[in-house]
């Protein structure tokens, strides 16, 4: 037994001198280069979507079908992917899409390219999960919500939290 208990101190300490694993030491932003101008991040990433023209569902073409809505969003976000994969290119660590677009705003209207014809369309914005997980909890609050004709139900009055476990 205590031939057992040497040999594992040992290895231990063997290890814990050598480390063969890679460093587990935070990189901070101002150790990495810049990724680039946030104007042309957004420009790429926008260019790369796939975006189908929208389409309607129900007789009266208030609505836009959510298929749509879920498959533009899905674009979006595989795209935002890629290119953080591209800024991590070369790097030590895989770069947090938060640090990659820190500084890069787009709006809805620029994801989805509606038109002033589609002002008062109605948008299944709660349909995509991961569409709901990426963005903070307050970010629908306040919205209003309608029916499948367009009348009124109300307006979100409280933060979303997503939850696979329900």
């Amino acid at each position: 037994m205590f031939k057992s208990v040497v040999t594992a101190v040992v290895i231990i300490a063997i290890v814990a001198i050598v480390d063969p694993f890679e460093s587990r030491r935070r990189i901070s932003a101002a150790q990495l280069p810049s990724i680039g101008d946030p104007e042309q991040l957004k420009q790429t990433l926008l260019e790369r979507m796939k975006r189908e023209p929208p389409t309607y569902r129900g007789d009266n073409n208030i609505r836009l079908k959510w298929e749509w809505y879920n498959g533009v969003a899905a674009s979006y976000l595989f795209e935002k992917g890629n290119l953080v994969q591209e800024a991590s290119a070369g790097q030590p660590n895989v770069l947090r899409p938060q640090w990659v677009f820190r500084n890069v705003k787009v709006t809805f209207q620029e994801i989805f390219r509606l038109t002033s014809q589609d002002d008062e369309k109605l948008v299944p914005i709660l349909s995509y999960y991961t569409i709901l997980s990426n963005s903070p909890s307050s970010t629908f609050e306040g919205l209003p919500l309608y029916g499948k004709d367009g009348e009124p139900k109300g307006t979100i009055t409280r933060k979303y939290t997503v939850s696979t476990s329900d």
